[in-house]
């Protein structure tokens, strides 16, 4: 099975089949699937309904339907092992019947939502949401193994000192490293447990979870790569020769690069954060500003959306956020820091 996300999928009124066109790369089944499952934008008279999920075949008694073209993406630098294959659909007509229609369908040539749910990204995107939760776990529990090896091995590396040996560990430089190590990655595995729990009760629920509920998720993802990456290259600094050695972890550390873009780019994570602590702020009341002015953290990130919302009058919305990607990171940090914050203070 081959899952794409995000293209374009057209349906004129007078005809029964889209027209699909895209180009994907890294696929995880895309040189042997025989199915594959297409998020796409459904667009139905020229106007834009969204994400919606189709199914449809690949192959046809082995062979590829017409428009379909795939390939092998090249050797890589890591994880040759999985995500190897590219995907074009060039022209590939897909029946309206290849419609996942259980939120939304089209009849008598007309989008119709189906139930109560209305179709949207949180509905067909929980495979994201604990896949991007998982990455944030694996990266804190390797870099963990990472540090309680290079404990071993620094404990017993001596190293010379005016007069007498001293364990590797025990260099001031080494000591704070290990010391700052695990108290940021026992936080970081805190908040993980604690957005994993908010998260379990809506999927044995069946639920979906709420919009603060999905940008904890983000900023775990984000912020445990984030940590992970630069505790892992602090401590590659201070141990020499070992971090090029074979089974210490070091080996395994440019998964962390694929970690950073896999479920969800960090850099788009914290674009949509900005965004939504922007709407907020238009939306939010003089009261509530007046509360917020009280503390200093919530005033900061306060004045930044008033800074960035002035900036976006100034000119060309994408043009001036595009100028403004320093204030525009900086308050998704702001955001970042405030959940983890609030999982701090309940502990």
């Amino acid at each position: 099975m081959v899952y794409s996300i995000f293209t374009d999928l057209g349906y004129p009124s007078s005809k029964p089949v889209g027209k699909l066109r895209a180009f994907l790369l890294g696929l995880r089944q895309g040189l042997t699937a025989e199915y594959m499952v297409v998020i796409a934008d459904l667009i139905v008279d020229g106007t834009s309904h969204g994400p919606h999920p189709f199914v449809c075949k690949m192959r046809v008694g082995g062979e590829l339907i017409p428009g379909i073209q795939v390939g092998d993406m090249g050797v890589k630098t890591i994880a040759n092992d999985l995500d190897n294959a590219w995907l074009r659909f060039t022209r590939v007509w897909m029946p309206k019947e290849s419609l996942l229609a259980k939120y939304a369908d089209i009849i008598d040539n007309k989008y119709v939502q189906v139930g109560k749910e209305k179709m949207r990204i949180e509905v067909i995107g929980q495979r994201l949401l604990t896949g991007r939760l998982v990455i944030a776990q694996a990266c804190i529990f390797s870099i963990q193994d990472v540090f309680k090896k290079a404990k071993a091995y620094t404990s017993e590396k001596q190293c010379h000192v005016p007069g007498s040996e001293l364990p590797l560990c025990e260099l001031p430089q080494v000591k704070h490293l290990f010391r700052e190590a695990d108290a940021e990655l026992q936080h970081m595995e805190q908040y993980l447990t604690q957005v994993q729990q908010r998260l379990a009760v809506h999927l044995s629920a069946g639920t979906i979870p709420p919009d603060s509920l999905v940008e904890s998720i983000a900023v775990a993802k984000v912020k445990a790569i984030e940590v992970a990456t630069n505790m892992s290259f602090r401590l590659s600094q201070e141990v020499g020769s070992y971090a090029l050695m074979g089974s210490t972890g070091f080996e395994h550390q440019a998964m962390l690069l694929c970690c950073k873009f896999a479920e969800g780019d960090s850099r788009i994570l914290l674009q949509k954060m900005a965004r939504d602590r922007l709407k907020d702020f238009q939306n939010q009341s003089w009261f509530s500003m007046l509360a917020d002015m009280f503390d200093a953290d919530s005033r900061r990130e306060l004045l930044l959306c008033a800074s960035l919302g002035r900036a976006l009058t100034s000119g060309p919305a994408v043009e001036v956020w595009n100028e403004q990607y320093e204030k525009v990171y900086g308050l998704a940090e702001m955001v970042c820091e405030r959940h983890l914050k609030m999982h701090q203070s309940k502990l």
